[in-house]
């Protein structure tokens, strides 16, 4: 039986099983130990397995290249992993002055088997310097082979290919599809979709529907793009009744086009896409490959679908309007279509609505919303209802998985409900899971329905996140007999601290963390104030689980930083960095959501000199944090500037007195101003 995994699974299985079977094969990255594993886990466990092939570097990768340049040289394979492939330009000069030309420039071929790997990409909200495809900087650099990891190549083949070639290679690897589902040659058929591997050179995979004819179009992608790709072929055919075959090279450079030429001068259309900007790219020498190989068989000039031609946004809402996206590519073959000539039914106005009352299709369709920005489809992991039965508006019917969370849909409407889909189903958002009995309605609102219009002009609902923010709200302010206090705290000496931890880890520890420290560390110390409080007023003691507010544009959320007393400084930093970026697009987990035992509010906003917290029921306080904003201390005869921050508490006067707060702020301020006395085993004296 063939195991299901993610794409990000599948690339640690492949290194996994290339360090077993080679014990001359070396890797270096920075931050790739376990239990980090790299940024994006994709080496974890190798270094626990191998621990002395596989080496933590410097952040340097202009020196980690250098070396994996080297030792390759030496007579052994090598793979790097550069965090970001945004910064693989500062590698430049190794990879393409060094490595590449070491094959060639001493009067006879030297092997130098190293592969480069670099997650690549947007739809992440990580911003203009962490999100770029650089394939376009590399294109036609001799001995210097590019591949790029998709959902239908095992990254085994990948690897393999690119260290038997014995010269220098890069694998991109888009990081959204770290998470999404592995769907290559050797799984089921999913959609209708079905894949085959085509013989020769260039790793090239065809995706066609099952059982269709000749395809109108050819349309050829980068492999980070080969799911919006799918989703975009399956659109066009269901909007338009256009049949297009989809080819994804594993090979990006040099471009073989021999295994295709066959397929696209039987189409005579093709268009390329890919996520990088279009000057000078992996796009336009695609083109200018087949317009030389096949133009007197194309009926028009190779299309070409790329990024917008600006850095990448990283708010979500912008980032998707630079980014390529699945009706990018729809527009794309639209155009390709008319330009030759064919008539493309989404061009035809839709006529328009009438309001005469007619009887309604015998079904309303349940369908899964869009759950987060980085996935396009979840997992139905539980039917909560029975196929046959009755349920009312607002009855959860489906809880369903993201690559990042679980969810429940509702039905939103009643009706008797027939399932369309089981559990471990893989579903696109919009589409639908289960039906229910109709109704009459009004052909404009059918209408509107079928072409995805707003019904009505109603207000609009609020999000799930937000109606849960002003649940929270109500109760706490409906439940809980609130009292607050506040302290000034000093900063220097925290500053000083945090500077010297940050040097001594290589890595960023700032304010927040050391606030969530401090908190932490106060749990035995304080034990009242670390409790859940029950309906009658009963507090139960809880572990130093501390909840982080955050609100970075999709909605308030409140993660937890697990047993922050004892986990490592730099553990808890990384937590909360990669909070923040869920943050961004509201993607976090509800396990990373429950159980805090106190919450900390952060306000770090320049002159904010207060802040009153919100207590979260059942918590018992949340701790705030306003400012930095500067004062004049007197030191004897001298004035001095210092920086400060407000440390406020708010708590439940039922389970905590003004005496147990008041020695908390006091305790919890001493730590802050003397973060030494904190004593973790990362401290820096």
């Amino acid at each position: 039986m063939t195991v299901r995994e993610r794409v990000g699974e599948n690339i640690n299985r492949a290194l996994h099983r290339l360090f077993r079977d080679d014990a001359g094969l070396f890797l270096l990255g920075e931050d790739v130990l376990d239990p980090y594993g790299g940024a994006f886990r994709i080496t974890k466990g190798l270094s626990t397995g191998y621990p002395d092939r596989v080496l933590t570097t410097p952040l340097s990768e202009n020196a980690v290249v250098g070396v994996g340049a080297g030792l390759a040289l030496t007579g052994n394979r090598v793979v790097v992993e550069v965090m970001f492939g945004d910064f693989l330009l500062l590698a430049f000069d190794q990879l393409v002055n060094f490595a590449a030309k070491s094959v060639a420039m001493y009067g006879r071929r030297v092997p130098l088997p190293l592969v480069v790997r670099c997650p690549v990409g947007g739809n992440r909200g990580y911003g203009p310097t962490h999100s770029q495809n650089p394939q376009k900087h590399l294109i036609g650099v001799p001995h210097l082979t590019l591949y790029e990891m998709s959902p239908l190549h095992d990254a085994y083949d990948l690897l393999t290919a690119a260290l038997g070639r014995a010269e220098p290679a890069v694998l991109f690897e888009d990081k959204v599809l770290y998470t999404q589902w592995h769907r290559g040659v050797g799984t089921p058929a999913q959609d209708g979709f079905e894949c085959v591997a085509l013989p020769g050179p260039g790793q090239w995979m065809r995706v066609d529907r099952a059982g269709s004819p000749a395809p109108d179009m050819v349309l050829i992608v980068t492999g980070g793009v080969a799911n919006r790709a799918l989703d975009a072929v399956r659109l066009l055919h269901e909007r338009a009744g256009l049949t297009v075959t989809l080819l994804v090279p594993g090979q990006l450079y040099p471009f073989e086009a021999e295994p295709v030429l066959p397929l696209v001068e039987s189409a005579g259309l093709v268009c390329v896409a890919e996520e990088g900007g279009r000057g000078g790219s992996w796009g336009t020498e695609v083109a200018a490959v087949l317009h030389e190989r096949a133009w007197g068989r194309l009926a028009a000039p190779v299309a070409l679908v790329a990024s917008a031609d600006s850095v990448i946004p990283a708010a979500p809402h912008l980032e998707r309007e630079v980014v390529v996206q699945t009706e990018s590519i729809v527009r794309g073959l639209t155009a390709l279509h008319r330009s030759a000539g064919g008539h493309h039914p989404l061009a035809a106005a839709p006529p328009a609505p009438t309001r005469e009352h007619v009887a309604a299709p015998p079904f309303h369709e349940i369908v899964v919303p869009v759950l987060n920005p980085n996935d396009d489809r979840c997992m139905l992991v539980d039917r909560l209802v029975a196929d046959g039965d009755h349920v009312t508006a607002g009855t959860p019917v489906a809880t369903v998985e993201t690559s990042k969370a679980t969810a429940d849909i509702e039905a939103d409407r009643d009706g008797v409900l027939r399932w369309l889909r089981d559990t471990g189903d893989e579903v696109r958002f919009g589409e639908a899971i289960a039906r229910l009995g109709g109704a009459v309605v009004e052909r404009g609102e059918a209408d509107a329905r079928t072409a995805g219009a707003p019904r009505g002009d109603g207000p609009r609902p609020v999000s799930r996140n937000r109606a849960a923010v002003a649940a929270a709200v109500t109760a706490s302010h409906r439940t809980i007999p609130a009292a607050f206090g506040a302290v000034e705290v000093e900063l220097d000496r925290a500053t000083a601290f945090l500077d010297r931890l940050s040097d001594r880890l290589d890595s960023v520890v700032d304010l927040p963390t050391l606030i969530v420290k401090a908190v932490a560390a106060l749990c035995d110390e304080h034990p009242g104030l670390f409790v859940s409080v029950g309906p009658t007023g009963e507090a139960t003691p809880m572990p130093a689980d501390i909840g982080v507010a955050m609100d970075a544009g999709a909605g308030l959320y409140v993660p937890v930083v697990r047993d922050a007393r004892k986990r490592d400084w730099a553990d808890v930093a990384d937590d909360l960095t990669d909070y923040r970026m869920s943050a961004l697009a509201g993607d976090f987990t509800a396990a990373q959501l429950d159980g805090a035992a106190i919450s900390v509010s952060l306000n770090l906003v320049a002159g904010l000199t207060l802040v009153t917290p919100l207590i979260l029921p059942p918590q018992a306080a949340m701790v705030s944090v306003a400012g930095p904003w500067r004062r004049v201390r007197l030191d004897g005869p001298a004035a001095v500037e210092v920086d400060d921050v407000t440390i406020g508490l708010a708590y439940d006067h039922r389970v905590v007195n003004g005496r147990e707060a008041t020695d908390f702020l006091a305790a919890l301020k001493a730590l802050v101003e003397d973060p030494d006395r904190i004593g973790s085993g990362d401290s820096p004296r």
